[in-house]
């Protein structure tokens, strides 16, 4: 290890998991995505971070050799989906939760922040001098050098999340920082999705810490099926688009999310391991519903692009995935965790990039470190016994 950086310690895993991240957000700005030969060295670039972490796995002696062989088994369903459907999320995702073992959840979390802070940082500058400019977006706002304007919303909300989600906040914090970040995003790019969620993220961590006092089991068949309940809905109501008029006064609301869904279901249906599956936009095609035709094709519904992209079997995988990182903020009692669970699942219904792991910041509990600065939350009431349990996990 090397000295403190901003309150976490530099190490082979937080060096990597930085650089993973600020790569990400690299892909996502304009003069970047358009410029293939860089997007290439960037692809290229990632593997040797993704090798890193499988050193952490095998070489830290975190795991015992059945769990290893289990990781590995693991490791080739995953590796197979990402072979036949073109999509390494789910593989890429599995090593960093693995590899994050007794890795500090602030740590994790401080990497990815700040290299996200920079990102954005960097696309604004890029976009003022005239280099990185996407154009105006859906509903007249710009992009600020970013892919599109919901994208630059979206990084926003996750690095405040980054910052909700370790050390301890006071009541105050809880409600005006989510809702400032919520009225920059608003004025900025009108992501209207990650202004609900941030503006709902108060009331939704006051209600669970009430309930997570009184009935842990109940809050874990609520939040754990939230996966679940949200894919089943989005196929459910894109299903029902053609037949229902209630279904087509939302998608007008929903910007034709809700249309794009039903169609793109139609075009390539739902299998066990699916295999070449693309939303590019280019090729013409018809709403019966509205009469028009269209050439703009995308889904923006992760639990959609999860199902026809990837199939059912990575359905699966990652409902199992989300459950049991739910299960262990839940035993936890940890409310920004459980919290940040349920804003991700709503995310995904409107929103596809829940699958990255830089974007799913929760899933990263499920095997890392909690410390006491982390846990120990005055608005949680903690008892004095967890949080002496939670030290007594530091000192390990």
């Amino acid at each position: 290890m090397l000295n403190r950086m901003y309150g976490f310690k530099i190490s082979l895993f937080n060096l990597a998991m930085f650089l993973l991240s600020f790569i990400y957000g690299l892909k996502l700005i304009y003069a970047v995505r358009i410029n293939s030969e860089f997007m290439k060295i960037l692809n290229y670039a990632e593997w040797p971070l993704y090798l890193c972490m499988i050193a952490v796995i095998f070489f830290e002696h975190k795991y015992k050799r059945k769990e290893l062989i289990l990781i590995a088994l693991m490791g080739m369903v995953l590796l197979f989906i990402y072979y036949w459907s073109g999509f390494a999320a789910l593989f890429k995702g599995f090593l960093i939760i693995v590899a994050a073992k007794r890795k500090s959840y602030h740590g994790i979390l401080s990497s990815i922040g700040i290299a996200f802070a920079m990102v954005l940082a960097l696309s604004m500058l890029l976009y003022l001098v005239g280099v990185s400019d996407g154009g105006v977006y859906r509903r007249g706002y710009s992009s600020f050098g970013l892919i599109a304007a919901n994208m630059w919303g979206t990084l926003a909300f996750v690095t405040c999340m980054c910052w909700l989600l370790c050390r301890k906040r006071t009541t105050r914090q809880v409600f005006l920082v989510p809702w400032a970040v919520a009225l920059v995003i608003h004025f900025l790019v009108n992501n209207r999705s990650a202004e609900v969620l941030l503006i709902l993220y108060p009331f939704i961590y006051l209600l669970i810490n009430k309930i997570v006092k009184k009935n842990t089991t109940v809050l874990t068949v609520i939040v754990g099926v939230l996966p679940v309940v949200c894919l089943l809905f989005s196929v459910g109501i894109a299903l029902l688009y053609p037949v229902n008029s209630l279904v087509q006064k939302l998608d007008a609301i929903a910007s034709n999310r809700i249309f794009l869904n039903y169609h793109n279901i139609s075009v390539y249906g739902i299998k066990f391991f699916s295999h070449g599956v693309t939303f590019a936009s280019g090729k013409t095609f018809f709403n019966s519903v509205t009469g028009r035709y269209t050439n703009y094709n995308t889904v923006d519904n992760s639990y959609i692009c999860l199902i026809l992209q990837m199939g059912i079997i990575a359905a699966i995988t990652y409902t199992a995935g989300y459950f049991l990182a739910c299960k262990r903020a839940i035993g936890d009692k940890n409310v920004a965790v459980i919290t940040g669970l349920v804003l991700i699942s709503f995310m995904g219904v409107f929103e596809s990039s829940i699958l990255e792991i830089y974007i799913n910041l929760p899933m990263l509990y499920t095997l890392a470190k909690i410390g006491t600065a982390e846990s120990c939350n005055p608005i949680e009431n903690r008892s004095s016994e967890l949080c002496q349990k939670r030290k007594a996990d530091m000192a390990i």
